[in-house]
């Protein structure tokens, strides 16, 4: 089975632009997943080594990047976390991630790293 990217700094970027707008979206970008993805590092959510954020341009969040409980967060979490940020809020806010990983640990205790 193919791995599923989940997002992608490429698909924000017109390839055609020039390179100081490729690297301000790449900015924009990593600013916006920084802080998740030290969540998701911090929680046990990601598989070891398995999200490298050396060059934003390139970088692609996977399906296979995340453990099962990761998964199962970010289905619940992602959508509605990219609909707030396109509405104005701060992606340094992960509130929603952090009260629904409680609840998941909560519902299912065996899910816990």
């Amino acid at each position: 089975m193919k791995d599923m990217v989940i997002d992608a700094c490429k698909w924000y970027i017109d390839e055609n632009a020039e390179e100081k707008v490729k690297k301000k979206a790449a900015e924009e970008f990593s600013n916006r997943y920084k802080p998740l993805l030290h969540f998701f590092k911090e929680t046990g959510l990601v598989r070891e080594n398995s999200i490298a954020e050396k060059d934003w341009l390139d970088f692609e969040l996977k399906m296979s990047d995340f453990t099962d409980e990761g998964l199962e967060l970010l289905m619940l979490c992602h959508d509605k976390w990219l609909d707030a940020i396109s509405r104005g809020s701060n992606p340094g806010n992960i509130t929603m991630w952090q009260r629904q990983l409680i609840r998941l640990r909560e519902e299912d205790p065996m899910l816990l790293h």
